[in-house]
């Protein structure tokens, strides 16, 4: 899940039908892993976990799996919001796990104010130049969080004034 509040504002997205999200709800994935593999963004499989709450495959997924798996794959996909508007009030809360395979991955959150664009490689950023939170910054194997984790950003706190953006989540491994 992910929400967001600021003022009496509350959006929260609980994943409960992730396609709907790409086809009608506003979001993006956008796929830079090189070479890229067969999965990306989608509902979420019980078959390695359930969701922290709502039905069981209530969550968006991804895995390393989304670059071809051999010594050369970067793996970067991206999951970007709808745009959203942001205030010195604001928060942000999200929940993350991973499968723990002993891969080394991190997510990164992050923010662009001018657009969507992620650039045209697994290293770019693009417009998302704006990195606000690094789960497993190290990267090392099994340094993600094995069973959900919830992250609380104070986002409002860099904020002088009312902004939209987008939010882009990154996974990398």
């Amino acid at each position: 899940q992910v929400t967001y509040t600021c003022n009496s504002t509350y959006y929260g997205e609980g994943f409960e039908n992730v396609s709907n999200l790409f086809s009608s709800g506003g979001w993006i994935r956008e796929k830079r892993s090189f070479p890229p593999g067969p999965d990306q963004w989608s509902q979420g499989d019980i078959s390695h976990f359930d969701a922290s709450f709502g039905s069981q495959n209530s969550f968006v997924g991804i895995s390393y799996q989304a670059g071809l798996v051999n010594n050369s794959t970067n793996v970067s996909d991206w999951l970007i919001t709808p745009i959203l508007t942001f205030t010195v009030n604001s928060f942000i809360y999200f929940e993350t796990r991973s499968n723990c395979t002993g891969n080394p991955e991190y997510l990164e959150l992050r923010i662009s104010f001018t657009g969507t664009d992620v650039g045209t490689t697994a290293f770019s950023v693009g417009d998302f130049d704006n990195w606000l939170v690094l789960i497993n910054p190290n990267f090392t194997a099994y340094g993600y969080p094995c069973g959900w984790a919830f992250v609380n950003f104070n986002i409002g706190q860099f904020l002088p004034f009312s902004i939209n953006a987008h939010l882009a989540f990154r996974y990398y491994a």
